[in-house]
């Protein structure tokens, strides 16, 4: 029986107090995060099939539009003079484009594959408007404790990884369609350290063609985060029999953060969307203050934490 896997199935829970189990947390590693990119991977995977509407007709016309859309339906109307087009997508819908919008235009092509007969007519995205969103994200915070034993506290632990659940709001504005600029804030409705606040400022920049519903993006977050988490310690206590006690402190810790991620953003009617996405942070601590009373001054204990974030917008 291999019970030395046993630390790790209790790597978070400070009611077993067995040396080893300390020694483990303290060593607690990036690797507690696999299962959320695990989860994402497989989100993105499951999301490659969200497919535009398809038709299948044995012909179709074809218009490169300057905007890097790529258009397929039936060319109605082709003014000679000056080039403007009435065209009927697949949806059935008409409208008019003017010469100075599209590149060329190829009619009757036949469609060989199954990629080609799928509907390419993009939805429309923001190009300077603005936007808001709100969702939920699931984050991993690991506070890389780091301690020096002295003459009152002569170990540390329960400084494992939590994983909170937070409520996102965010604001901002698209310019030129590529770039975006704003601000957002999560707030953990669950989490075994609490409060959890970030507030970040964001620059997004969207490098698809824009010749897809899928919109790629890399974000970029810079702000500021506070939250309350607790730690233990071993400290001298003559009165027991093993010489020492255990004492729980809650220690409160507000940080600088920065961010980097990949997004997808999925386009809906409306210039509507919803988007998924994961990002890494760093944090650069400003103050760690300890709660309440302590036994015999403050212990030497800081963090240098790092943490992560899967999140699920809608923008609207």
């Amino acid at each position: 029986m291999q019970i030395t896997r046993l630390p790790f199935l209790f790597n978070d829970f400070s009611l077993f107090s067995h040396y080893n189990i300390f020694e483990t947390m303290k060593t607690h590693s990036f690797t507690s995060f696999k299962p959320l990119f695990t989860l994402f991977a497989f989100i993105c995977l499951f999301t490659t099939a969200f497919a535009q509407p398809t038709t299948a007709p044995q012909t179709v016309d074809i218009i490169y539009m300057k905007d890097g859309r790529v258009l397929q339906g039936q060319i109605l109307i082709f003014e000679e003079k000056d080039g403007d087009i009435t065209f009927q997508d697949s949806y059935g819908r008409k409208y008019s484009i003017t010469r100075e919008e599209y590149k060329y235009f190829e009619e009757n092509q036949i469609v060989k594959d199954r990629r080609s007969k799928r509907d390419t007519v993009v939805l429309d995205r923001k190009e300077n408007e603005f936007e808001f969103s709100v969702g939920l994200s699931y984050g991993w915070y690991n506070p890389s404790a780091i301690f020096t034993a002295d003459d009152v506290y002569t170990d540390n632990f329960n400084n494992g990884s939590f994983y909170p659940i937070n409520v996102h709001l965010g604001a901002g504005k698209y310019f030129n369609r590529k770039h975006y600029a704003g601000l957002n804030a999560d707030f953990s409705i669950i989490s075994t350290a609490a409060p959890v606040l970030n507030i970040n400022g964001r620059y997004a920049y969207q490098y698809d063609a824009y010749k897809k519903n899928t919109a790629l993006y890399v974000p970029v977050e810079l702000g500021f985060m506070s939250l309350t988490n607790s730690t233990s310690f071993f400290v001298h206590d003559s009165t027991t029999f093993m010489g020492y006690k255990q004492v729980d402190y809650d220690v409160k810790t507000s940080a600088l953060n920065v961010g980097i991620g990949h997004g997808f953003n999925f386009m809906m009617k409306n210039k509507h969307s919803f988007a998924l996405e994961v990002l890494v942070y760093k944090y650069f601590i400003l103050k760690e203050s300890f709660q309440g009373t302590l036994e015999g001054g403050t212990p030497t204990f800081s963090t240098s934490p790092v943490g992560a974030k899967l999140a699920f917008y809608v923008n609207i």
